[in-house]
């Protein structure tokens, strides 16, 4: 980043800045209509508009250098703060979200129905970098779940989530993706990567804290649903899905089960 530049500068100046934990750059729709460039810092606790980029070419160049070339997503850092950026097709608009990462801290369930003990133990597995697949039949209640769990990774986890579908109610902090090849969320080395699409990745590729969501009507089903593209031998496969992720929890309306 080239230090001239007023808006590399600022954010350079922000990263030096012991009270900032997060800054957070993404493009809005305003009330008439037009997009805005909406920058958001945290300082001590407390979030607030910020004026260090007000353009949306400023904010497309700046990505387009913390990406490098050929790059419409990845992880990227200033400093002390460490996030990712994107750019379309990557994302629907250009987004920044840097933060300062710290141990997380525990949170209130606020789950719903889906079992505390169930979203604990998930929680616990994601903080520790494991993944964690959630199957069960088609619906509103896997939403309620991918809540109920995020909830117990306390509010200073980064949360990145990749979804096709309606969106999940997940606090604004946030960041929604459409798509992420395999390979790519490996960048996410300091965040929890939701995979909640209608066709899940392979387990055998996953890798880090990752929770993914299969839709099926039995858990043998889902298990076959994520290891589909996998060329592995079955043994090998085995081996591979359980290192990915070593729990799997089938939920259905009303019912949770650890397999």
């Amino acid at each position: 980043m080239r230090q001239a530049d007023p808006i590399s500068s600022g954010l350079a100046a922000l990263a030096r800045d012991l009270s900032v934990s997060r800054i957070a750059v993404r493009v809005r729709r305003d009330g008439s209509g037009r997009d805005a460039v909406v920058a958001e810092v945290t300082r001590n606790g407390t979030a607030a508009p910020d004026p260090v980029i007000q353009d949306r070419a400023d904010l497309e160049r700046l990505i387009a250098r913390l990406l490098g070339p050929d790059r419409a997503l990845g992880a990227v850092s200033i400093r002390g703060l460490h996030g990712l950026a994107a750019l379309p097709p990557a994302a629907d608009a250009p987004l920044l979200v840097l933060e300062h990462t710290a141990p997380p801290r525990p949170a209130p369930d606020v789950g719903g129905a889906f079992p505390p003990a169930a979203a604990a133990a998930a929680a616990a597995l994601l903080r520790a970098g494991a993944g964690v697949v959630l199957a069960g039949p088609h619906g509103q209640h896997m939403g309620a779940a991918i809540r109920s769990m995020c909830a117990r990774l306390g509010p200073s986890a980064s949360v990145v989530l990749v979804e096709d579908g309606p969106q999940t109610p997940l606090p604004i902090s946030a960041v929604r993706l459409r798509d992420v090849p395999c390979g790519a969320l490996r960048a996410f080395r300091h965040a929890v990567v939701v995979v909640n699409r209608a066709s899940p990745p392979p387990l055998a590729a996953l890798s880090g804290a990752v929770l993914v969501t299969a839709a099926a009507r039995a858990p043998e089903a889902a298990l076959a649903r994520l290891a589909a593209e996998s060329a592995s031998p079955p043994p090998v496969l085995a081996r591979l899905c359980a290192d990915a992720a070593p729990l799997l929890l089938w939920f259905g309306p009303g019912q949770a089960q650890a397999a």
